[in-house]
């Protein structure tokens, strides 16, 4: 893997279609357990930005607004 996360080590499993219910103009996908995607790249870069928080002595970290997550 290449890219800003290429060193970050995770399991990532990708849902499969369902033929049978597809047309072409809806795909159908099994529903997987677990974190999304999304969700564990947002958490990733929340750690990094709260630990160059705390290196720079900007003190206390702070969450963004509700409406930013």
């Amino acid at each position: 893997m290449t890219g800003p996360l290429a060193h970050v080590k995770v399991r990532l499993a990708m849902p499969r279609t369902v033929p049978d219910l597809c047309t072409p103009r809806v795909i159908v996908m099994e529903r997987l357990p677990g974190e999304k995607l999304v969700g564990a790249v947002m958490r990733y870069y929340r750690q990094i930005a709260e630990s160059r928080r705390d290196c720079a002595g900007d003190g206390p970290s702070r969450s963004p607004p509700a409406d930013a997550r």
